[in-house]
Parts: structure tokens; sequence; C-alpha cells
């Protein structure tokens, strides 16, 4: 009876042992997943710069590829391919003479200085773009915090006290308070001079 209780609790502790386990393994999975689906659809909206200002200067686009060679899919709208790669480690724009000199009107290295430099710069604005538009979303969802005074007689909805900066040698940092905390209540309140 005995060793059958003993038995039955290492059984137990092993499976919730395992059971953590896994499921730490399915959200170490599940971030990497999302790291590298977010670092690619980074990768392509920079991309996709150069291309939308190579289109608009009129210098023929060959490819706009995700992911690396060897292809998947790819099909072509126009004189565009548009491809699924294999290799997930980016994204890319195959653009008529960027990478060798093309005796053609429409190719990248016939284009004036301006434009194959706004064509290049094109895809680091993406990235300031994208930004702006993900600042913008995200503070505009969940607000950003802001500091009041003292005597603001407004309305917020859940305001609160944070510490901002303990002092070192402090009583407050002796006393374990860090900064970045949130008072949410005060005891034994001592006002000197109120």
């Amino acid at each position: 009876m005995v060793k059958s209780k003993i038995l039955n609790t290492v059984l137990r502790t092993v499976l919730i042992v395992v059971t953590i386990f896994t499921l730490h393994c399915i959200k170490m999975i599940l971030t990497i997943l999302l790291i590298l689906i977010t670092l690619i659809a980074l990768m392509a909206l920079h991309e996709l710069g150069h291309f939308l200002l190579a289109k608009k200067f009129g210098v023929r686009v060959e490819e706009f590829g995700i992911g690396y060679p060897p292809k998947i899919f790819g099909k072509q709208f126009g004189e565009t391919v548009y491809s699924l790669n294999l290799l997930p480690f980016g994204a890319f724009v195959k653009i008529t003479g960027q990478e060798e000199t093309v005796d053609d009107f429409r190719s990248f290295s016939q284009k004036s200085i301006w434009q194959r430099a706004l064509i290049l710069f094109a895809g680091v604005f993406s990235f300031w773009v994208i930004a702006v538009i993900l600042l913008a979303f995200i503070c505009g969802i969940w607000g950003v915090p802001t500091a009041i005074e003292d005597n603001f007689g407004g309305n917020f909805k859940e305001a609160y006290v944070q510490i901002v900066i303990v002092a070192p040698k402090s009583p407050a940092e002796s006393a374990g308070i860090k900064t970045g905390d949130i008072i949410n209540t005060v005891r034994h309140l001592i006002c000197y001079g109120c």
C-alpha cells in the first residue's frame, strides 16, 4: 500500500515535470516561429520599398521573392515573377541592371544617379514608414504612459503612482523599492508639515 502511494506520487511528479517541459518547448518553438515570421515580413516590406520605387521610375523588376531559392512556387503577373522560396531567411527583389550594366532604357544602370539613389533608399525609408504606422497603431490602442502634475484635476482611467528613480543608499532602496514599482496602497502615512 505504501509502495503504491509512493509510486503514484512519483508518477504524478514525473507527469507534471514532463507536461511543464512540453509546454515550455511548445512556447519556445512558437516564439521562434513568431520571430522568424516577423523578420521575414519586415524584410519583405523593406524589399517592397525598392520594388515600388523601381516600378515608379520605370525600371524592369524581374522577380520579387519571399525567402531565398530554390523556388517553391512562382506566379508571373505582367513582367514580374512573384515567388515563394524554400529558405525562409529574408526576401529579395531582382532588378534588371542592378548588378551589371545592361544597355536597356528600363535598366537600373541606365537611370539617373538620383533615381538609383532613391530606389536604394526606398528600402530604408519603408522601415521608417512601418515604424510610424506601428507606433501610431500601438499608441492608439494601448495609449502612452503620461506623467501628470500632483494638482491635475482631470479624469484618468487606471491612474497610478510609479517609482521613476531610487536614490542609491536611500531608505527606499533599503526597503526594497525598485525603479518601475507601482504603489498601490500606503499604510501608516506620516505627513510632516502637511
